[in-house]
């Protein structure tokens, strides 16, 4: 686990001239992975866009570095790569709020030999399984362990190589009471988009740096949390009137509304 940092955020209702401030702490989170890799299907260059995608893996992988990837050959499909990023994500207080998640991932490389793809060029983070927290076996490249509901994205034109890119998450895919495990696929394999016209050796690949590249290279997820605070008053009520505009009342009776 990495160094936190604060910052204050303030918020302030008023409400009849009366000010309910609310002052909540808010704190940087930097995980690093409990397990990274990729798990793919490789196989002799023959097999259908079917066969390599809804096929079993027979290759799981811990390196340097991590092959989200289609790749197909001069007669058919090669192989398919599915990354895994691995994140114990329980030490988070159950009545916390996630502000805000962040999936930081050094890009070695990108490359699309495809041409256009209609925009299907991404590289999509998506919830994932794997049968254990402690390592990766080819039986979790099922694309039934991969979802397909699209948790943050790296456009293909936008990343850099060489250097840490930056996946916005979906906060509500953190989990506060276990580990969180968030799978990587080419936008194709994610929305089942055979690219057509492939038979010549060509690939849409990132290749991630994992932990086993060294510290200045692994995956982190940063988060922002937040303790849950009270909520701030919606209303007020003034010797029983919602939100008057006027009170005839030498000593009115206040209640706030929530």
């Amino acid at each position: 686990m990495r160094a936190s940092k604060s910052k204050n955020v303030v918020g302030v209702v008023m409400l009849l001239g009366l000010f309910f401030p609310a002052s909540v702490s808010a704190s940087s989170l930097f995980l690093s992975p409990m397990l990274d890799g990729f798990v793919q299907r490789y196989v002799e260059p023959t097999e259908t866009w079917s066969q390599i995608r809804t096929g079993a893996g027979n290759s799981a992988l811990v390196e340097t570095k991590a092959d989200c990837q289609a790749l197909a050959q001069e007669f058919g499909w090669r192989a398919m790569g599915r990354c895994v990023f691995k994140f114990d994500t329980s030490g988070i207080a159950d009545d916390a709020v996630i502000v805000s998640a962040q999936l930081h991932l050094y890009v070695e490389a990108h490359n699309n030999e495809f041409g256009a793809l209609g925009g299907n060029e991404s590289l999509n983070i998506v919830f994932a399984t794997t049968g254990s927290d402690s390592e990766l076996v080819p039986d979790d490249y099922a694309y039934t362990n991969f979802g397909t509901t699209v948790l943050g994205s790296l456009d293909f034109y936008e990343t850099i190589d060489g250097v840490y890119n930056t996946i916005e998450i979906d906060p509500s895919a953190i989990s506060k009471t276990g580990i969180t495990t968030f799978g990587g696929r080419v936008q194709v394999d994610t929305i089942n988009a055979e690219p057509l016209g492939v038979w010549a050796n060509n690939g849409l690949r990132y290749m991630v740096k994992t932990t086993e590249a060294g510290a200045a290279f692994a995956p982190y997820l940063e988060l922002e949390i937040a303790p849950n605070a009270p909520l701030a008053p919606t209303g007020l009520l003034v010797n029983g009137s919602q939100n008057p505009v006027a009170v005839d009342s030498p000593n009115p009776s206040f209640s706030a509304i929530h």
